[in-house]
């Protein structure tokens, strides 16, 4: 893969050059096993995309640290990940609105057509699920534009003016019931069976739609859900530690710690350390120190004492980056225990505190 993308990405078309006549008339059952083709094809890339990040010396990565392949293999995964969604997207199931000259719409197909949509809208969330899990940055961005933009222009059908304050209610369940008791379900039957006839291959279209879309919105949403409570269960700290932060904002705190310790003034060419002393004190709140109603009581000793010991581990991670090596221990853990043994060491000793 690293020495030529190309047989790889072809094979990312795969179910495009398969979508024939023939295959669209096969049970769905053959159908949806070939859509089971590209994800496990997505399982392949993300074992490798797993192996080549550590071997660069990214250890940590999962949905608590995103991180991204570094150069140059970083182009090589990009190439294979832009196909791989081209093909996906353009391997979704059909739609009655695509072949609609092509054949009468029959709602007795659409329970199989309606499968297929929904596998293809679940593995997508899966993927995306996958990829954030194993905080691979690239793929989560890829994927989450894939399932966010998944209705694309069916945005803009026209719905039937029956089916006004109806489609809300309509599920993929529903579109197994036979037509007459559909109609009776969402009280479609009109006074005038010729009118009903001309209007059926529109409203049937138009439920499938709505609830194509239901189960659309329902999975995205429950998708979002599902990555808010991961970050909720993340310590808010973790965050801003130093090998969390990427390496612009890495080498800009870097500067602002060296400011703030070696008395540089806002006045002079520098920029002032906005981000530095904030997010020392926020460490040091984490870190156990003393809180008086909204101000954080912290000796200037200890205060002075934890900015050293924030500019070393900075500067250590753009060191271990440059080298692409990893510690044994994570700076950010490190750190966090350094600040902790810091704040038990001055209570002990009860230094001259200020608020902060």
């Amino acid at each position: 893969m690293v020495r030529d993308t190309r047989p790889l990405r072809r094979l990312c078309h795969l179910l495009q050059h398969l979508d024939v006549d023939e295959l669209r008339a096969s049970p769905v059952e053959i159908r949806e096993h070939l859509l089971q083709m590209p994800p496990l094809m997505m399982y392949q890339l993300s074992n490798w995309w797993a192996f080549r990040v550590e071997e660069q010396g990214i250890i940590e990565h999962s949905h608590k640290q995103m991180v991204v392949l570094r150069p140059p293999l970083n182009r090589v995964y990009d190439e294979v990940l832009s196909t791989f969604v081209a093909g996906w997207e353009n391997g979704r199931p059909d739609k009655p609105r695509r072949n609609r000259d092509a054949h009468a719409l029959d709602w007795a197909t659409l329970p199989g057509l309606a499968r297929l949509n929904v596998k293809h809208i679940e593995e997508t969330a899966r993927m995306l699920l996958a990829a954030v899990l194993r905080g691979d940055q690239a793929a989560a961005e890829w994927l989450a534009d894939v399932l966010s933009k998944w209705w694309g222009t069916l945005d803009f059908y026209d719905e039937q003016y029956q089916l006004y304050d109806k489609t809300t209610f309509i599920t993929i369940e529903d579109l197994g019931l036979d037509w007459p008791d559909f109609c009776t379900k969402f009280g479609l039957e009109a006074d005038d069976p010729e009118l009903q006839e001309r209007l059926r291959p529109k409203l049937q279209q138009g439920a499938f739609q709505a609830a194509l879309r239901n189960y659309w919105t329902d999975v995205r949403l429950l998708t979002i859900e599902l990555m808010l409570d991961w970050v909720r269960a993340v310590p808010a700290a973790s965050a801003i530690l130093p090998d969390a932060l990427d390496d612009r904002q890495l080498l800009l705190v870097s500067d602002q710690f060296r400011d703030l310790l070696s008395g540089v003034d806002r006045n002079e060419d520098h920029e002032p350390p906005r981000a530095a002393l904030p997010l020392a004190l926020l460490l040091l709140s984490k870190a156990g120190a003393k809180r008086s109603g909204e101000s954080l009581e912290v000796g200037l000793e200890t205060l002075h004492e934890a900015l050293y010991l924030l500019s070393t581990a900075v500067d250590r991670e753009i060191v271990n980056r440059m080298l692409h090596r990893q510690d044994l221990t994570p700076i950010g853990a490190g750190l966090i225990q350094g600040l902790e043994v810091l704040v038990q060491h001055a209570r002990k000793h009860d230094d001259s505190a200020c608020p902060a």
